[in-house]
């Protein structure tokens, strides 16, 4: 009995931490949105002020030329009534405007009351409908999840596929939010990858946990740039560390706040990946993916990866990554889609200082 209620607590924990994760990633959306619209707004208001300006110079500049042409009929008429009779002098009209400016303006006016009668600013023909963008920027790359669905599965500790472009690895990964890893994952995730399991951190985590580069940066000649450090095992409750749950508490404890530098041993069986700066906006990499969708599902910033294979050893790319999530009921998202997502949702422009 006693067991049974430990375990009710447990859940009940494990869903009030889903469920604030949850309302978290949904309000950081509806605070972004709100900022993304109050943006076009501003912005209509701006070119409907830049429209309005435009208008009264053009009307000012015909004005001008209308007095003009005026004033030279005037001079024109008065010099001809010296050698006409008065009476002709009534049958002088005033020059019609020319057909092309009629023609144009009457257009414009017609485009501007039509654009009225149906209650939009003509800028918006330019800028198109809100929603039909939503829809177009939401809509995943077809045949694969959206973020969305990703990031939810990352806060309740399940594993995602993520894929990068064609011409760069062409390759998918396992990747799990570090925090969230037990041993059950680390067997998984053995068993259909590489085995060669990485963790994608911050550098100032990395620099706080005195994890060093394991070839400089200059001197790296890996073709994608891949930032390996010294690997590491944990020190406290572990043996050879190769193990399933060895494996496991070293993932933990590097994603723990309140590691020290001297918890760990080097080398180890865990490679560290040092996260660049910008994430996935400056490199389209899967160490950058692991960290940012960490992040999204309101984790600790580390993320787990490891390459899928075959069984036969050779690399899983394509539909056979299309396959191997469906059988085991796992999201599949690309890098390019995560990039988009970011760009979307998040202000990528800081204020640093002003000036009066």
């Amino acid at each position: 009995r006693i067991t049974e209620t430990e375990r009710e607590r447990e859940r009940e924990r494990e869903e009030e931490e889903h469920n604030r994760v949850r309302v978290s990633v949904e309000s950081k959306r509806k605070k972004n949105r709100m900022n993304l619209v109050a943006g076009k707004v501003r912005e209509l208001g701006a070119r409907g002020k830049y429209l309005s300006s435009i208008a009264q110079s053009h009307g000012k500049a015909c004005a001008a030329r209308q007095g003009r042409r005026r004033s030279k009929h005037i001079k024109h008429s008065s010099s001809s009534s010296s050698r006409r009779p008065k009476l002709e002098c009534s049958a002088i009209a005033e020059p019609e405007p020319t057909g092309s400016s009629s023609s144009s303006s009457s257009s414009s006016a017609a485009d501007s009351n039509d654009a009225a009668s149906l209650g939009r600013h003509p800028f918006e023909e330019q800028l198109g409908d809100p929603k039909h963008e939503e829809d177009k920027l939401f809509k995943p790359t077809p045949g694969f999840d959206s973020i969305q669905d990703a990031i939810h599965d990352m806060a309740k500790g399940k594993f995602v596929v993520v894929l990068d472009d064609e011409d760069r690895e062409n390759e998918g990964d396992l990747i799990i939010a570090a925090e969230k890893m037990t041993h059950d994952d680390v067997a998984f995730m053995v068993n259909h990858t590489s085995g060669l399991i990485c963790v994608g951190m911050e550098g100032k985590d990395l620099d706080r946990l005195d994890i060093p580069q394991m070839v400089d940066e200059k001197k790296s000649t890996d073709s994608m740039g891949t930032a390996f450090t010294v690997s590491v095992d944990l020190k406290k409750g572990t043996s050879t560390g190769i193990s399933a749950a060895d494996r496991c508490a070293t993932v933990r404890a590097l994603a723990s706040q309140g590691a020290l530098p001297g918890d760990f041993r080097r080398p180890g069986h865990i490679f560290p990946l040092r996260y660049r700066d910008g994430g996935v906006l400056k490199r389209a990499g899967h160490t950058e993916a692991a960290v940012d969708l960490s992040r999204l599902a309101g984790c600790f910033p580390a993320g787990v990866l490891c390459e899928i294979v075959n069984q036969d050893g050779t690399m899983s790319r394509g539909e056979q990554l299309l396959n191997f999530a469906k059988e085991h009921n796992l999201k599949t998202i690309t890098i390019s889609d995560l990039i988009k997502y970011r760009r979307y949702y998040e202000s990528l422009v800081e204020r640093i200082s002003s000036a009066r």
